[in-house]
């Protein structure tokens, strides 16, 4: 009886959330990313600790671990194989599994950043371990590495979201991504197929980098994609808004980012580790999550001042 009514009070949240988000149409997100009153517990307190502009936030509930920053794509929207500075590199697991021992309180585990994950050759280990610790999962894609069997491994592993990037449609897509439109498609499309068939739950977004190229595509991306996946997201590249932040960045009071060597930053707006507040490798992201370097940071974007990475970071990332 409880559970079923923190479902329905969730779903109320999400509903009603619409009316005062800054992104609306993120709301659907909120049943998926909440699942308890315990951890809408938490969401309300690291948020009211945003809103007070404290250096202390009350609890991790969520990271971003880059499995790698290698990628077998040269996307017009990415730095990776452009000029991306720092080392290349993967995880090892024993640091993976470190970081979830260490973190037992961790509500959602992204597994994304610069690179493409499928590429780790421990990627599905990765998920399950994660899954085995309570955990839930999330992965972004290009899926061009999608076939039948890595489409079973995703399916068996227990991820409860796969992200795919598409950015645009037809010719835009090939223009920004250097691959075929069609066949990645066909791929997605198959996964969910796949998915239906064995009665898997796993959720389905696509996602769009929104710049000068995609722009003018936003309309027939979402129509080309509505009802076929659960989420279309459009997020805006990097900077190509141009308009500066006036307001503090919710994310630092929730969220932290790994690197494949175990440095942690706050977010995924770092690809250079402008902002390195600890290492995995040393000490526990709870630990860092509090650490003097973020509340550094956080104190920064309490009184307004925004450092050259945040400065025209969109609100869309936070």
């Amino acid at each position: 009886m409880r559970k079923k009514l923190e479902k329905k009070l969730i779903k109320l949240l999400g509903q009603s959330s619409a009316l005062v988000l800054r992104q609306p149409r993120l709301a659907h997100h909120i049943p998926f990313n909440i699942h308890n009153t315990r951890e809408l517990y938490s969401e309300l307190s690291n948020q009211l600790c945003c809103v007070l502009g404290r250096a202390v936030s009350y609890r991790l509930r969520s990271i971003i671990v880059e499995p790698t920053n290698t990628c077998n794509l040269r996307c017009l929207t990415c730095p990776v194989n452009v000029d991306l500075k720092r080392e290349k590199g993967f995880m090892e697991f024993t640091l993976f599994k470190k970081i979830v021992d260490d973190n037992p309180h961790l509500d959602f585990l992204h597994l994304t950043f610069a690179g493409e994950p499928l590429l780790h050759p421990r990627v599905m280990d990765m998920i399950s371990y994660a899954k085995s610790h309570g955990v839930r999962v999330g992965l972004v894609t290009n899926a061009t590495l999608l076939d039948k069997l890595v489409t079973q491994q995703l399916l068996d592993s227990g991820l409860d979201v796969i992200t795919f990037s598409v950015d645009g449609v037809d010719d835009t897509f090939e223009r920004v991504r250097g691959v075929n439109y069609k066949a990645i498609e066909t791929k997605i499309l198959d996964f969910i197929a796949a998915g239906k068939a064995q009665g898997n739950p796993v959720k389905t977004e696509v996602s769009m980098v929104l710049f000068h190229e995609t722009l003018p595509y936003v309309e027939s991306f979402q129509k080309s994609w509505e009802g076929r996946v659960d989420w279309v997201n459009i997020q805006p590249q990097i900077g190509f808004e141009k308009i500066p932040r006036n307001r503090r960045c919710r994310n630092l009071w929730r969220t932290l980012a790994v690197y494949w060597d175990g440095r942690v930053v706050p977010c995924c707006v770092d690809y250079e580790g402008a902002w390195v507040l600890g290492d995995a490798r040393q000490e526990s992201l709870s630990k860092i999550f509090n650490g003097p370097r973020i509340q550094a940071l956080r104190q920064r974007h309490a009184a307004g001042r925004f450092d050259s990475i945040c400065e025209y970071c969109s609100p869309f990332f936070g």
